[in-house]
């Protein structure tokens, strides 16, 4: 099942939970809303509804003939990525886990894997309120939330995690957060190819590069590699 297809029967399962057993909707219309969602983005406006006053600086044409505003509200209220009644305990995001899972599978499907791979934590801007919105000092992005990558030196996204604070039932807790967060964004990488893993130390340790190379994989710090290239 594609995402828009899955999001379409989210959209429509929220609607029946919330008591409107009429709502529907389907894949090119869910591709218009999450596109107005893209354009919206980048337009200053303090409500929604500004995009399509006519009589408004505001006012957008592609917008406001794309769909109509009170289609556009409704889509907005059945939003969901994910059934309320089987969503994990515990779990920061699960309301998003499913649709970050299809995103990590898609990925990692049509990545174009290079032996070098670069793993390290980004940051997605938010100011709202949220238990796992974090707060970095010196950072470029103070607010926001803090999300593991794994990269390719095209600076292509393989796989992702978002960090959502001390999780007591996280995979290989016994390397700590740091060599946890490595082994759960390259577990799903094909065991027949030798791949390094460059990161810094924080996401080192002599436990986890053993365990690394017990898969056929390395990880060295960048670093090292400079002063290895200056001997």
């Amino acid at each position: 099942m594609d995402i828009l297809t899955y999001l379409k029967n989210m959209f429509e399962k929220y609607a029946k939970q919330r008591g409107d057993h009429n709502f529907q909707t389907n894949v090119n219309e869910l591709r218009c809303f999450i596109a107005i969602l893209y354009v919206s983005g980048h337009l200053q406006v303090s409500r929604w509804r500004m995009l399509w006053e006519v009589d408004t600086d505001t006012y957008n044409p592609l917008i406001a003939n794309s769909m109509r505003r009170n289609r556009f509200e409704t889509l907005k209220r059945f939003a969901h990525c994910a059934d309320n009644d089987n969503l994990a305990q515990g779990d920061k995001f699960a309301k998003v886990r499913p649709l970050f899972d299809k995103f990590n599978k898609i990925f990692l499907e049509y990545a174009p894997l290079e032996e070098r791979l670069s793993l390290d934590e980004s940051m997605v801007p938010y100011f709202g309120r949220h238990g796992a919105k974090q707060f970095i000092k010196g950072k470029p992005i103070r607010y926001g939330y803090k999300v593991w990558s794994l990269c390719n030196p095209a600076g292509y996204l393989i796989q992702f995690h978002p960090y959502q604070g001390k999780e007591n039932d996280r995979p290989h807790m016994e390397l700590g957060l740091g060599g946890s967060v490595v082994m759960t964004l390259v577990s799903e990488l094909p065991k027949d190819k030798p791949f390094k893993i460059y990161s810094d130390r924080y996401f080192s340790s002599l436990k986890l590069v053993q365990l690394l190379e017990n898969m056929g994989f390395g990880q060295t710090e960048p670093k090292n590699v400079l002063y290895l290239q200056k001997l």
